[in-house]
C-alpha cells in the first residue's frame, strides 16, 4: 500500500473531479433535471476532496 500514498494519485483524483464537473455543466446546458446536476457536482466535490487529502497527507 505504500505506492498508493503517492502524491501523483492526487492529480488522478483532480482529473476525475474535473470530468464530473464538466458533465454537470453539460447537463445544465442540456437542461436535464437538477438532480443529475447536483449529483455530479457532489461527486466532483468528493473527488476533489480526495485529491486535496492525497496532496496534503500523501507521501
Amino acid at each position: 500500500m505504500a505506492r498508493f500514498q503517492s502524491k501523483h494519485w492526487a492529480w488522478w483524483y483532480f482529473c476525475i473531479a474535473i470530468g464530473f464537473l464538466l458533465l454537470a455543466i453539460v447537463h445544465v446546458l442540456q437542461r436535464v433535471g437538477w438532480t443529475d446536476v447536483i449529483l455530479r457536482a457532489a461527486v466532483a466535490c468528493g473527488f476533489a476532496a480526495l485529491g486535496w487529502m492525497q496532496l496534503r497527507f500523501g507521501r
